[in-house]
């Protein structure tokens, strides 16, 4: 099953020990059009965990997906579609380091009410 879409979000890497060994899965959220609607699905990826991890947010890709699988645990269920493959179509602009960061404008501080002179009792 192939997803064409833009990478929305690069989740952070997870990883642990099992009984086989230590594991690394990367997930990559990917925008796409379904229809004349846009929908989000999570890609995960364990092979190929840290490459899949330096996909930049805006870049349009084509992924390679086996079937979505949904398993049981504690009676929830939890599906997940893993990503065995990726071609990158347009890379989204890197922000350059060097750019000068704008100063916040500085806001006028709020400042005490004029006191009533003697002679003006009104109480405005």
């Amino acid at each position: 099953m192939d997803i064409k879409g833009v990478v929305k979000a690069v989740l952070p890497l997870q990883s642990g020990t099992s009984a086989k060994g230590e594991w690394k899965r990367q997930t990559v959220v990917v925008e796409f059009k379904d229809g004349d609607y846009t929908s989000c699905v999570a890609l995960d990826n364990v092979k190929k965990a840290e490459e899949f991890g330096k996909l930049n947010i805006g870049d349009e890709c084509t992924f390679k997906c086996n079937t979505p699988t949904s398993r049981e645990y504690n009676g929830r269920w939890y599906t997940s579609v893993n990503c065995w493959g990726w071609d990158v179509e347009n890379k989204a602009e890197a922000v350059a380091e060097s750019q000068p960061v704008s100063e916040p404008t500085p806001q006028p501080t709020a400042t005490a009410e004029p006191t009533a002179k003697a002679d003006d009792d009104m109480p405005f």
